[in-house]
């Protein structure tokens, strides 16, 4: 085991406890249990990215994303993000899970190690 094999879970925890917040997860379809939302620890961000559109001219797009542990996800029975659930953040603003611009993703994983979602949304309004 190398000396930073344990750093991506220490990082992750002193920037919740720095900037982190409880949010809702609010399932569009419920799951085949019955469950319909879950509380998650999370990381507000944002993602940039530049993209081509059919007519050859470049769009830059910024999304508020949310950086959640897999394993909070994988606790309560959520295989992935899902588009269309809604995160509500402790303000109450909801963000709904969208992809950034069409043929790009939804969600990603913010590590190598697959250990944290990166999930994508657009304010509700």
């Amino acid at each position: 085991m190398g000396v930073f094999d344990n750093l991506a879970p220490v990082l992750h925890g002193t920037l919740y406890s720095a900037t982190g917040e409880t949010v809702t997860y609010e399932l569009n379809t419920p799951l085949s249990g019955g469950l319909t939302s879950a509380t998650f620890d999370a990381v507000q961000a944002e993602s940039r990215q530049q993209v081509i559109n059919d007519s050859g001219l470049i769009t830059k797009v910024k999304t508020k994303d949310f950086l959640i542990k897999v394993s909070e996800f994988d606790a309560v029975g959520i295989k992935q993000p899902r588009r269309d659930d809604i995160i509500v953040a402790e303000d109450g603003q909801r963000w709904q899970v969208a992809s950034p611009a069409s043929g790009l993703d939804y969600f990603e994983y913010s590590d190598f190690k697959q250990n944290l979602f990166r999930i994508h949304t657009k304010k509700v309004k």
